[in-house]
């Protein structure tokens, strides 16, 4: 037995351990968890930085726009004193160039100082400046000058040295007929440096864009300088573009930049900010990158300790798999060690419990299959005995069952004949007794029927007089219509002569001039009415030509309709003389009904009482066969019983072996091994 529990151990040492199947289950959970971890931190951490990053590009482009409209600002307020100086001294030319003279170099913003020019075609400006003033009628800081009081920037412009500029100008308010312009030019390197420089976020770019043509006016790429956005080839200027032309300046991602825009001041001018995603988002990958380093660190160490743990806790299985595999192999010797009071210790009591148990019961049943064994033969051989006598017994009740067999069928056969001669005299005596109450009813329906085509004549008499009345009503009708035609007639006489009248008196009206306006109203009115009269007349003498041609059917159908019931009358006068015919025939033939059902009444008894005999006879041979019968199935069954109880003699005994057999592979005793 030993030899079958390491063979059955070998067999299942292929199975896997319930540790691996822990572990297999545990560590993949416990790994999505942390990388569900990860994943939420990750990007949490990024919302959280996009959303500092957005309020950072914002506060850094307000803070640049502020700086340009301050440096805007302040250059027009130095050039508005300027010009209110001037507007308030009434200073000679002489002393206009000495201020002037003294404004050059004040301000690096504009280098080449404050100028004026006047509409007559003079123009003042420092002696040490530079600048030309060929043409300058048509430039645009004199133009922009000439429609404003106060002082403003022009939009920016290419002046004769090719440099992309600006220039503050304004109308000098002063009294005289020469109209003159203050004005300077003011460079945009200031502006990109506040463009370039005054970024508060790390890695961020902004560039400066006039909104009336789309150009550059400043950028940290020079050669950018004065391009336009919408003949630009970089994707993401195009996208700048694309926004501009929607007038959508909100925050935005363009091309893989986060992008802010804002207008700068009145100036025109719009700001646009931006920082690259993979600068904004680096921080962010790097924490996804360290935390992903801490997940794999910690899902190994938690992973290490699980695997001790559940070591730990399998310990105990391991030796109630193998007290169960030496059960399974038939040993029921085992002693299962079971401490503490776990499911574990709980189940090793239970299952050195069961084999106790296992042990008492397969005890009790090989003793059971000892005895069983024995009474097997004893059963086998008392079995054989009943199966010879039910044999001859089962041949006595097959003879017997063919003798009364032929007896029983003789006497059906003269009990069926008497039956069906019963059957036919009865069906013959119902039949004439329908056929008596059938003709009784034709009799008394005969009779009705000659009532009533009695009554219907005396009927059709009335309806023959009826439709003469009616006749002569719709002549009377017909007579009526003929003189309210006349009537009609008149009426339409009266109207048309009412109309000529009202004609009339229209044109003895319109004679009288204004004294007869009144009577020509009542004359108009008065036609209308007559007018009115002329078509109702018309419509009535169509409907009494409807009724007439009416009223002529109704009379040619009377007429039929009394044709008919004449006819109809002199019908039913015959059909009441057929009737009376048919009456005495009908009496003549009830009575040779009554005479065949008194015959058939007598022979009804006679063949009444041979069938009621012969039935009493079959009946008696019938159950004198069913007995017979019963006798021999019961001795058919009783044969197939017999053979029945040898068979299962025989197997319990083959059983009674087989247990025994597959008892003595279990072992309840050290002794047994």
């Amino acid at each position: 037995m030993s030899a079958e529990n390491s063979n059955a151990v070998k067999k299942k040492a292929g199975l896997k351990s319930i540790k691996d199947e822990m572990l297999a289950v545990i560590i993949p959970i416990v790994t999505v968890i942390v990388i569900s971890l990860i994943v939420i931190s990750y990007n949490v951490s990024r919302s959280m930085i996009q959303r500092l990053s957005e309020e950072r590009l914002k506060a850094s482009v307000s803070s640049q726009a502020s700086k340009i409209n301050s440096w805007v600002e302040l250059n027009l307020a130095t050039i508005a004193s300027v010009k209110e100086a001037i507007e308030s001294s009434d200073c000679s030319d002489e002393e206009l160039q000495k201020v002037l003279n003294s404004y050059y170099g004040y301000n690096s913003d504009f280098p080449e100082g404050i100028y004026v020019a006047s509409q007559n075609g003079t123009c003042l400006k420092a002696l040490k400046s530079e600048k030309s003033f060929n043409d300058f009628k048509n430039s645009p800081w004199f133009k922009h000058g000439l429609t404003t009081v106060s002082i403003s920037i022009t939009d920016p412009y290419v002046n004769s040295e090719g440099t992309k500029i600006i220039s503050a100008s304004g109308l000098i308010n002063e009294e005289g007929s020469d109209v003159r312009v203050i004005g300077a030019d003011m460079s945009l390197d200031a502006v990109t440096i506040i463009v370039n420089s005054s970024i508060s976020m790390e890695g961020a770019a902004a560039f400066l864009v006039d909104l009336n043509d789309l150009s550059i006016l400043a950028h940290r790429d020079s050669s950018l300088l004065g391009t336009k956005l919408t003949d630009s080839s970089d994707p993401f200027l195009a996208s700048v573009s694309k926004k501009l032309a929607e007038r959508d300046y909100s925050l935005a991602d363009l091309n893989g930049n986060m992008t802010y825009m804002k207008k700068v001041g009145s100036t025109g001018w719009l700001l646009v900010s931006y920082i690259p995603d993979n600068i904004i988002y680096h921080d962010a990958r790097m924490l996804g990158n360290n935390m992903t380093v801490i997940g794999v660190i910690a899902v190994t160490i938690m992973g290490i300790i699980i695997a001790r743990v559940v070591r730990f806790l399998v310990k105990p299985i391991s030796g109630l798999t193998k007290n169960i595999t030496d059960m399974t192999s038939g040993d029921f010797t085992i002693s299962v060690k079971h401490k503490g009071n776990n499911e574990i210790a709980v189940m090793g009591e239970s299952l050195d419990e069961f084999s106790g148990s296992m042990r008492d019961m397969i005890a009790d049943i090989r003793q059971s299959a000892d005895n069983l064994s024995r009474q097997s033969e004893n059963s086998s051989k008392a079995a054989n005995s009943m199966y010879e006598a039910a044999k001859i017994q089962d041949q006595s009740m097959e003879q017997l069952k063919e003798t009364v067999n032929q007896l029983s069928e003789s006497v059906n056969d003269i009990a069926n004949n008497a039956t069906v001669l019963a059957r036919v005299v009865s069906d013959t005596r119902e039949k004439g007794g329908d056929a008596d109450e059938k003709m009784r009813a034709t009799v008394s329906v005969s009779i009705k029927a000659k009532e009533e085509m009695e009554h219907v004549g005396v009927a059709m008499d009335k309806i023959l007089h009826s439709m003469s009345s009616l006749r002569d009503a719709i002549n009377k009708v017909g007579d009526a219509s003929e003189e309210i035609t006349n009537i009609v007639a008149l009426i339409g006489d009266i109207a048309d002569e009412t109309n000529l009248l009202s004609l009339n008196a229209s044109i003895e009206a319109a004679r009288a001039g204004e004294s007869g306006k009144g009577f020509a109203v009542v004359a108009s009115e008065i036609g209308k009415l007559a007018a009115t009269s002329a078509d109702s007349v018309q419509t009535i003498s169509t409907l009494i030509e409807e009724i007439h041609r009416l009223i002529g059917a109704a009379v040619a159908q009377a007429e039929e309709s009394t044709k008919n019931v004449d006819e109809s009358s002199a019908s039913i006068k015959g059909a009441v003389d057929t009737f009376d015919e048919i009456y005495d025939n009908i009496q003549a033939t009830n009575t040779l009904i009554n005479d065949v059902l008194n015959k058939i009444e007598e022979v009804d008894g006679v063949a009444t009482n041979v069938a009621a005999v012969s039935e009493e006879q079959a009946a008696s041979s019938q159950e004198i066969l069913a007995t017979s019968e019963n006798m021999v199935e019961q001795a058919i069954n009783i044969t197939e019983n017999s053979q029945k109880v040898a068979d299962d003699s025989v197997e319990l005994a083959k059983t009674s072996e087989s247990l025994a057999e597959h008892m003595s592979r279990f072992i309840i005793d050290r002794g047994e091994a």
